[in-house]
């Protein structure tokens, strides 16, 4: 086969890929920012961040997902009776030569919040260096977000720098007009600009560094009826620095830290429409040993502190609203093989929680302090170039002799 034929090849099945997936998971997707000015009363439950963690990759295949160019990895798991956290990244890439290369990048995060889907398109231009352009097109032009980016090396690479900025809804007070599909309600005053960071490195074979930085100027819009300002900023800090000797052992720290906030200004006196100010905040620190014992076996213990808030503010009494959930755990994790394919996978995480409510609006105050403790079994299966899929399940130990059983969690990887 040729090598135009080939380069024709990859671009089909990129574009048959992105639309199966768009066919089978239609929700709607967007940028960063989704245009999401709501503020509600969001919470976590004490054990919450216990459950996360559950539903984590597991450590052993960190690595390889990292520097993974073409892939999904996927994590859903039960964190109540109502609702489930999940995880879904997608990756898509394509070389077309030397000098011209095509990524496309796919994000859903969902745990405290229902939460849209995040798209990233981006033509890159350059070998070492590059320069790209970025950004999605939606159905309805007004939503569109277009940026550039330059960068060292390339994406989910060893040696890769990248620096973009994302203009969003840069045309939506053009596109935004009456007609008989659509009614204009309000148009933005400021659009947001999203500015990133991105490194991937390892240094000396050692040490390994990852970083991914975010912040959004502030977008403010306004509403004509009832008249009234909607704002929204935040940023989003993730940094890992592990020390690795021999891939026989790891040790390592990361930190989150996501902070968004919104406001609801009532204008010209508007009436029986409440003032509205919202804090919303989630951040970890997880620091860990991995270490591979033997030839089958995995063992990775560490200490995460993790805390969320939502503290909603309004000169209205029962609009008030504060959430602050915090939690200190000690976990460990033990991955066992039993063939080549086949691998068990036990966990034990134990902790205090911290949980502080307060919104009078439905006259009640929660103050608890527990020790949760929750424990693990799985099972995986894995090729280790094509797929790995983990089907673990969870038990609540601090609670056994009326429940064990707490809830379930299946995790998938694969590569293109």
């Amino acid at each position: 086969m040729g090598e135009p034929v080939k380069k024709i090849s990859g671009v089909i099945r990129i574009i048959i890929s992105i639309f199966l997936f768009q066919l089978f998971f239609s929700i709607k997707c967007y940028a960063q920012f989704n245009n999401d000015f709501e503020i509600e009363r969001h919470y976590l439950d004490m054990e919450n961040f216990l459950d996360w963690k559950a539903y984590q990759i597991p450590f052993s295949w960190k690595y390889e997902w990292d520097v993974t160019q073409s892939g999904m990895s996927a994590s859903v798991g039960s964190i109540s009776l109502y609702e489930f956290y999940t995880y879904t990244t997608i990756r898509l890439a394509k070389d077309f030569g030397p000098l011209v290369s095509f990524q496309y990048d796919q994000v859903e995060d969902a745990f405290y919040r229902d939460a849209p889907l995040y798209q990233e398109i981006e033509f890159r231009f350059g070998e070492v260096y590059g320069a790209s352009l970025i950004g999605f097109p939606p159905h309805d032009k007004k939503n569109g977000h277009v940026g550039y980016a330059l960068s060292y090396g390339k994406r989910h690479t060893l040696s890769s720098v990248r620096l973009s900025l994302l203009d969003q809804y840069s045309f939506y007070n053009e596109r935004n007009v009456n007609s008989e599909k659509n009614t204009v309600e309000g148009h933005f005053r400021k659009t947001p600009k999203l500015s990133r960071f991105e490194a991937l490195w390892l240094l000396n074979s050692h040490f390994y560094l990852k970083t991914d930085l975010k912040q959004i100027t502030k977008a403010v819009f306004k509403i004509d009826e009832p008249e009234q300002l909607l704002t929204f900023q935040g940023n989003e800090y993730e940094f890992t620095i592990d020390w690795r000797r021999d891939d026989s052992w790891v040790l390592g720290t990361t930190a989150y830290h996501k902070e968004e906030y919104r406001e609801q200004i009532p204008t010209n006196g508007t009436e029986d429409l409440p003032d509205l100010n919202q804090i919303l905040l989630l951040s970890w620190l997880d620091i860990y040993l991995h270490v591979q014992a033997s030839t089958k076996s995995r063992v990775t213990i560490g200490v995460l502190s993790s805390q969320f808030l939502n503290d909603i503010d309004s000169s209205y009494t029962d609009q008030r609203y504060d959430c602050h959930l915090r939690t200190l755990q000690l976990y460990g994790f033990w991955q066992k093989a039993r063939s080549d394919w086949f691998y068990w996978l036990y966990s034990l995480q134990a902790g205090k929680a911290e949980l502080d409510k307060d919104y009078e609006g439905i006259k009640k105050t929660v103050d608890e302090e527990n020790l949760e403790m929750k424990a693990g079994i799985g099972i995986i299966m894995m090729e280790e170039s094509n797929y790995r899929l983990l089907v673990n399940t969870t038990w609540d130990l601090d609670f056994f002799e009326t429940r064990q059983w707490d809830g379930g969690n299946v995790q998938l990887q694969m590569v293109f």
